[in-house]
């Protein structure tokens, strides 16, 4: 929703569609290279293009990435378990109870699995949890926005202005170079 109200009706759907295609296009060359030059993990493929100090900055990017995305999942587990358990705004003690049970409990062990495959239980409990909030936005969405009084106006087609923050997020939303030799490497029979 962000990235749509930043780029616009119009541009988001195009930029959403563009972008879709080019991960999917780069992540493609990206295995095949590392398949053809006998690299089968990210790391290695970059450090055969680009040396060394490609690796090592690589695997920094990617460590900066991981924690933030950790930050980022604690504080959304924080904001989201912390209200429901707490039935109102819960205290920093309380979030920060929430955030360990839930990261010790449920993260760490997904982050601890080698193997994408043995995902596939989380993955479809992700997606049938993503239906599900979809359908209440769009259910409950309107009631609630007329009850808060936001206004529902037109949206723009195109928002030049602020395009390039919806570019930014929409760009971020499909980063996934990084474990596409992981999922490869998963399957039984990788082409």
């Amino acid at each position: 929703p962000y990235a749509m109200k930043q780029c616009g009706w119009l541009a988001g759907v195009f930029l959403i569609s563009l972008i879709a295609l080019l991960t999917n296009l780069t992540v493609r060359m990206l295995v095949e290279s590392g398949v053809r030059h006998n690299n089968f993990d990210y790391e290695s493929t970059v450090e055969h293009v680009l040396g060394r100090s490609g690796r090592v900055i690589t695997m920094a990017s990617m460590a900066m990435f991981a924690f933030g995305a950790m930050v980022t999942y604690a504080v959304i587990i924080g904001d989201t378990v912390g209200t429901l358990v707490h039935g109102g705004d819960p205290t920093a003690g309380e979030r920060a109870w929430v955030v360990f049970v839930f990261s010790t409990i449920a993260i760490l062990p997904l982050c601890l699995l080698r193997d994408m495959a043995h995902l596939s239980w989380s993955s479809s409990a992700s997606i049938f949890a993503d239906v599900i909030l979809v359908a209440l936005v769009v259910g409950l969405g309107p009631q609630e926005a007329e009850d808060q009084g936001l206004d529902d106006a037109p949206q723009e087609l195109v928002r030049w202005r602020t395009l390039p923050q919806g570019i930014g997020a929409i760009g971020f939303a499909f980063v996934c170079h990084h474990s596409s030799f992981i999922v490869r490497n998963s399957l039984r029979d990788p082409s």
